[in-house]
């Protein structure tokens, strides 16, 4: 009697477990089909804003400066991309903000919106490394490109 009960357990168990399983990831993937639609919406509010003169502006000015921002963005990625990888070989081995690609990036893009770094852990280690990293990249980042 108990081997049977406790193998039916065990089957059962294991295919809830699969059911939830499937079931988690389903639903990740809503919630990435769902965040995606939002920023769909999003668009076609903006083609619709063009039926209202004063918001079609908005929408005016974004067209005409497409060109410049795409130009812009074609030098801010890769200036952005290469602090991202010195910020990651400079201080990724002892800082955990720089342990990781992403993390750097997250950290770079921390500064230039924030403008805000802990620089006594960033100097720690090689005071002069540090400052001409930090300097060039608010500098050439922060200042000139935004």
């Amino acid at each position: 009697g108990t081997t049977g009960s406790q193998s039916e357990f065990e089957d059962s168990s294991a295919d809830l477990h699969e059911a939830v399983e499937v079931t988690v990831t389903v639903a990740g993937y809503v919630r990435i089909a769902v965040a995606w639609y939002n920023l769909l919406l999003m668009f076609r509010f903006f083609i619709a804003f063009r039926a209202q003169p004063r918001l079609a502006v908005v929408i005016n000015t974004l067209k005409a400066a497409s060109v410049d921002m795409l130009h812009f963005l074609i030098v801010f990625f890769p200036t952005f991309f290469a602090y991202t990888v010195s910020g990651n070989l400079l201080f990724g081995r002892r800082l955990q903000e720089f342990s990781t690609m992403q993390a750097s990036a997250g950290t770079c893009f921390r500064i230039v919106i924030e403008n805000e770094f802990e620089w006594e852990q960033l100097s720690e280690e090689h005071f002069s490394t540090a400052a001409v990293w930090v300097w060039s990249f608010l500098i050439i980042v922060v200042l000139i490109m935004l």
